[in-house]
């Protein structure tokens, strides 16, 4: 499956990395709602970033072994950060 990789293998990774960007996007959001009762103090943010930068990394790396054997690719790359704005852009706001 790795070594040939076809455009239609390609195409559904790509539109699962996009699934996981956007939950990443919820994710961050609901970590955000964690934090807005917090005083305008810089630790609890950088706290939440340092978690949300860890989950992340942890799913994104769990999501690259399972369909891509850890190899990295830019579309799975490209779809999570499409994701992830797409949350943004539309119902993140």
């Amino acid at each position: 499956m790795i070594t040939g990789f076809l455009h239609q293998i390609q195409l559904s990774v790509f539109v699962k990395a996009v699934g996981m960007g956007y939950f990443l996007g919820i994710l961050f959001s609901f970590l955000m709602l964690i934090t807005f009762g917090f005083r305008k103090r810089a630790l609890p943010y950088f706290i939440r970033d340092v978690i949300f930068f860890i989950i992340s990394a942890f799913l994104c790396f769990i999501f690259s072994l399972k369909y891509c054997s850890g190899m990295p690719r830019f579309y799975v790359s490209a779809g999570e950060l499409i994701g992830f704005l797409v949350f943004f852009l539309f119902p993140g706001k």
